[in-house]
């Protein structure tokens, strides 16, 4: 870039910060203000279903929530996974991956969809609840202590997760949209809103 710049970004994860230097990279070459992008970059906010995050309240105590439903591939699956392995549960709490198919992927599909095992034993993931005919390839891989629970549809794990939720858990939802995890992360919202949150808030806040 030829200069220092330092900067925050406003959502966690590797992958955008490797975004963030692509972006101040095209900043630079078009001879724009680097300090102006810098700065925001810090006012960035993870959109819904990319990474929004909200406050579960569990018997009066939080949890953590990132919504990654909006899509998935086995880059940005891995990716969403290494980001809920640097997430801090609270006391007690645990991390739990909640995952829906990675659609279009061909004949490698189940085989892509396996190879996720690795990647969830090296974030040190607690739980899995997993959703979809291809997800069931990971689930067959799972150690018995990381499983949560399986299903053939979204709606399927709904309650077991709901019920498996605790205080200082995180969790985080990713599937391709086909998959449906949108309507999981907003049950979830639904079921676990804060007490006495408006009706906007009743759709999720999200975490400071």
């Amino acid at each position: 870039l030829g200069e220092e710049v330092s900067y925050k970004l406003g959502a966690p994860g590797r992958h955008l910060v490797q975004n963030s230097l692509a972006v101040l990279a095209a900043v630079s070459l078009m001879d724009a203000d680097l300090a102006r992008a810098a700065l925001a970059l810090g006012r960035m906010k993870a959109p819904k279903g990319r990474g929004e995050r909200h406050r579960l309240d569990v018997g009066g105590v939080g949890a953590a929530l990132i919504d990654e439903s909006y899509n998935a591939n086995p880059a940005s699956m891995r990716a969403a996974i290494a980001l809920l392995g640097q997430a801090v549960p609270g006391p007690d709490g645990r991390r739990i991956a909640v995952l829906g198919d990675m659609r279009e992927l061909g004949v490698e599909g189940p085989a892509l969809h396996a190879g996720l095992a690795d990647a969830l034993m090296a974030a040190k993931v607690d739980r899995v609840f997993a959703a979809g005919p291809l997800m069931e390839s990971l689930w067959d891989v799972l150690p018995e202590e990381m499983r949560g629970a399986y299903a053939g549809t979204t709606a399927g794990i709904e309650s077991d997760l709901a019920e498996t939720v605790r205080p200082g858990d995180v969790v985080m939802v990713k599937g391709s949209n086909a998959s449906r995890m949108g309507p999981l992360v907003e049950a979830l919202k639904a079921r676990f809103a804060p007490a006495g949150a408006g009706a906007g808030d009743r759709q999720g806040r999200e975490l400071a």
